[in-house]
């Protein structure tokens, strides 16, 4: 049996700044599913994913981080798109990314 993309492992966000050698997981979700989770230009996978983004030892970012999620087109008559969201080091890590169609992302927090 194949492995699915919520079973992978989970993806690290290399960023070039302050590393604390901790991390927060982060769960990017979208509808419809199987969208490509791109952070700051780079794919990772296909969504539902797990990604780890450095944090403080206070649970905020470490540095500034762009997730992005891609959506193909599935037929002539709908376009690709892309849907992203900033994190930036005055933000606490979220547990979820929550990614849909030409809606805003939301975010949940545990």
């Amino acid at each position: 049996m194949g492995s699915t993309s919520s079973q992978l492992e989970p993806a690290t966000a290399v960023i070039g700044g302050p590393q604390t050698g901790m991390t927060a997981q982060v769960r990017v979700v979208s509808d419809p599913r199987d969208a490509m989770v791109v952070i700051n230009r780079r794919p990772v996978g296909l969504t539902p994913r797990t990604i780890e983004l450095p944090v403080t030892n206070q649970g905020y970012l470490a540095e500034q981080v762009t997730v992005a999620v891609r959506f193909v087109a599935r037929d002539v008559e709908e376009a690709s798109l892309t849907s992203s969201v900033t994190l930036y080091p005055t933000d606490r890590a979220p547990a979820q990314l929550d990614f849909a169609r030409e809606q805003p992302v939301k975010r949940s927090f545990d």
